[in-house]
């Protein structure tokens, strides 16, 4: 046994000293490069939306629960475990929760209730551009921390809330010394920011809008030094427009806890994202084996090159289904769209079988709700019928906007673009890089416009994208919505009853229905391309897929 050892030393001393020593130094050092289609535009923890963004800030920064995205279930991350509900005597609910005792920042410093009461007090703020995460903590009260336990607090709401665990995973822990340097928000009680901003409006508060300001600049939307967080993967490097990369922290705090959750696991050293907008380029780069992972690949190209002898025998083809589905959205604020009658015989003239048929080579199916279809609640009553006595006008034509290098989104734009004009309209289509797209959904510069929406095992949460309130800082780029509606919603969420609940998402899917300021088109299949090496890494129909940490 000696000797073999010795022999073993002796081969791994000669093969460290030689030239050809990058194989050994790829398995110690092993870097997963992966693809993004643009530029993320922010990787503040709490203002980020979407999907990219969303994979890049789980690697830095870590909230108090997160869902397992490979068997839907709520997991605690830096909590110590999924928190315990009492009912005190004032009625209010209390959730009590304990941090990991061994959660720490960078340099060392125990991560406490404080870090959470930060936190929040950051995301209320309501000059920071963080309108869309917040939406989702609304209901939070009061926090409490332990006199006895600077690791345990508890959250209070006034009323029941049945997202409550599901919300917390908008609310991602960030340090106060990173953030807010000159102590601002020190001086103030979570309490009173979460009152101002329900009044800011009518009296600003200066203070809370000069830290803001500094929030909401892009040196604390990108900055490595500053976006400091207690995940596994610290940012290398961001150069706009060509990559961003993260490297692995060397004795990391959540190392021994990898076996307990996905999101402690970390194997790569690097972990690196190439930004190719072209993606015919990304095709070339996919063919000389270049990219470890590659999501969301065009359907045309996924069968292509699944055919490819070669590049078959380079990667794995998966294509798990999705919680994710594609709609058009109209402007109701539009003079021309915000009559619902149009709207509806517009929404008669697109054929979505044959969207699926033709665009999705069957990786999806047709939807005609928020709501997925593999939902108790989704409502699958819905019918369109043919609005009478409306016609387009071939001298005012419909603008369809979409995001520029999306294939699928082009071909489908085309199809609704031929439907108008067959029934005697006329359409412009618009396509437009990621940034300038978005700019463009925000400010309802659009007329029609083709997106697509992710959801989750979790009830669905409609205010973002359905109430009132959302359309001046939120999702809601329909302008969507009355009382009725909100009340609705309002209901919905505080509704413990998953039964009752249910009832009142097929109540809601149904009035939207009636006022069709969306067209829901189908759900989609995700199309996975991953190098054969990474084989046993399992893939999942909850975004973001899969875990970066896993490889």
């Amino acid at each position: 046994m000696n000797y073999i050892l010795k022999s073993l030393v002796i081969v791994l001393i000669f093969l460290t000293s030689c030239a050809d020593k990058t194989a050994i130094n790829a398995f110690i050092n092993k870097e997963i490069i992966t693809h993004a289609l643009a530029n993320p535009t922010t990787l503040n923890p709490q203002c980020h939306t979407s999907q990219l963004a969303d994979q890049m800030v789980n690697l830095m920064f870590q909230p108090l629960l997160q869902i397992d995205i490979y068997d839907g279930s709520i997991r605690p991350v830096l909590a110590k475990s999924r928190p315990i509900l009492k009912v005190n005597e004032e009625g209010q609910y209390e959730y009590y929760f304990e941090l990991r005792p061994n959660a720490q920042w960078d340099d060392g410093k125990s991560i406490t209730a404080s870090d959470v009461v930060f936190s929040l007090k950051s995301m209320f703020n309501p000059h920071c551009n963080n309108g869309v995460r917040r939406q989702h903590l609304e209901q939070i009260d009061r926090i409490v921390i332990d006199t006895l336990d600077n690791k345990k607090f508890k959250l209070i709401y006034n009323e029941p809330y049945n997202q409550v665990e599901w919300s917390l995973m908008a609310l991602y822990i960030i340090d106060e010394r990173k953030i807010d340097p000159n102590a601002v928000l020190a001086a103030y009680d979570f309490e009173k920011i979460k009152a101002y901003s329900l009044d800011y409006k009518t009296k600003v508060d200066w203070k809370l809008k000069k830290y803001a300001k500094q929030f909401n600049s892009m040196e604390y939307q990108t900055s490595d030094s500053i976006l400091l967080g207690s995940g596994p993967y610290i940012m290398e490097q961001w150069d706009a427009n060509q990559f961003v990369s993260f490297k692995k922290k060397e004795n990391w705090w959540g190392e021994e806890e990898a076996e307990e959750h996905l999101f402690f696991r970390a194997n790569a050293s690097k972990i690196h994202f190439e930004i190719i907008k072209d993606w015919n380029l990304t095709l070339s780069t996919i063919e000389q084996g270049h990219l470890d992972i590659v999501n969301s690949v065009p359907m045309d190209d996924f069968l292509k090159m699944q055919s490819n002898p070669k590049l078959s025998s380079i990667y794995d083809f998966e294509s798990p289904s999705n919680f994710v589905y594609e709609y058009i959205t109209f402007n109701t604020l539009d003079p021309v769209l915000s009559n619902r009658k149009l709207r509806k015989y517009i929404a008669t003239l697109i054929d979505k079988s044959l969207m699926v048929d033709k665009v999705l080579h069957g990786f999806g199916s047709p939807i005609h709700s928020m709501i997925h279809p593999s939902k108790s609640y989704y409502n699958d009553t819905l019918i369109t019928s043919l609005e009478k006595d409306i016609k387009l006008d071939p001298n005012k034509p419909l603008r369809i906007l979409y995001n520029a290098g999306n294939k699928r989104r082009e071909k489908i734009a085309h199809i609704i673009a031929d439907a108008i004009k067959q029934a005697g309209g006329d359409a412009v289509i618009e396509s437009w890089d990621w940034k300038v797209f978005l700019e463009k959904r925000k400010a309802r510069d659009f007329q029609l416009l083709i997106s697509a929406s992710g959801q989750s095992p979790a009830p669905e949460v409609l205010n973002q994208t359905w109430h009132t309130s959302s359309i001046a800082s939120g999702r809601n780029f329909s302008g969507f919505g009355n009382h009725r509606s909100d009340m609705l919603i309002d209901s919905i969420n505080l509704e413990l009853d998953e039964m009752k609940r249910g009832e009142m998402y097929k109540r809601f899917q149904a009035y939207v229905h009636q006022e069709q300021p969306y067209v829901f088109l189908y759900t989609l299949n995700q199309r996975i391309i991953k190098k054969k090496a990474y084989s046993e890494i399992k893939t999942s129909s909850i975004r973001p897929n899969y875990w970066l940490g896993d490889f």
